[in-house]
């Protein structure tokens, strides 16, 4: 749901430029936005599922790598860990996907870290993709 009309905001002097406010409902869940664009009710539904899937590609990257807490310090090798780890994902994504749909992705990269014959495995699958 999405309307342009925000006359009945009595805070909405807070947020310069506000245009719009929605609403995404789902099962059991209602989620609230405001936004200084004017998006259709679909527009809004796709733009926030573009910003959950970031989210949620980030809280991988936190949750299964420990990106959040590294100790590097040094811009060049954050970078060329940042692009490694998310290969990986790619790759067990892709991996899920297709041959364990119901298997999480942490579940799976330990699955990973601690046999070295599923790893070959997965990379086997990937590699003939």
């Amino acid at each position: 749901m999405v309307t342009q009309d925000v006359r009945w905001l009595d805070w909405r002097h807070k947020f310069e430029g506000i245009q719009t406010i929605g609403a995404i409902v789902t099962k059991g869940e209602r989620r609230y936005y405001i936004s200084s664009r004017v998006p259709s009710a679909e527009e809004l539904l796709t733009l926030t599922r573009m910003e959950w899937a970031v989210e949620s590609m980030h809280w991988q990257l936190d949750v299964i790598f420990g990106e959040d807490v590294t100790t590097l310090h040094e811009a060049n090798a954050q970078m060329v860990l940042n692009i490694l780890r998310k290969a990986v994902l790619n790759v067990l994504k892709i991996y899920r996907d297709r041959y364990e749909p119901k298997s999480s992705m942490v579940g799976i990269t330990r699955k990973c870290l601690h046999d070295t014959d599923i790893l070959l495995d997965v990379l086997g699958k990937f590699a003939n993709c």
